[in-house]
């Protein structure tokens, strides 16, 4: 079992090296989310068919004009692939570190 620590741990070390990315290389949507199911060196490949069932689901009406709150949406992959399929995304994170605050 994983405790809650060391995952807090292992995903504020993967997303510390995007805090030094310009905002292009930053971009996700459909295509960079999915290749990152594919990829075992990403955080995303261990729950791929978690999310790849999540996708289905909220692809199963139209996104385009959705307007959708991405709760506690870290990195917020979800959320910004969301705004790629044309919904209107709020994101709302809890993690000081992801923010690059003190």
């Amino acid at each position: 079992m994983i405790a809650s620590g060391a995952e807090r741990d292992f995903y504020d070390g993967h997303y510390a090296q995007f805090l030094r990315l310009p905002d292009h290389a930053l971009r996700v949507d459909r295509k960079t989310l999915e290749a990152s199911f594919e990829n075992p060196a990403q955080p995303f490949y261990e729950r791929r068919l978690l999310y790849r069932a999540t996708m289905r689901v909220l692809e199963a009406e139209p996104l385009r004009g959705r307007r959708i709150l991405d709760y506690g949406c870290g990195p917020a992959d979800f959320g910004l692939w969301l705004a790629t399929e044309g919904a209107q995304v709020t994101l709302r994170i809890f993690r000081r570190r992801l923010l690059n605050w003190p």
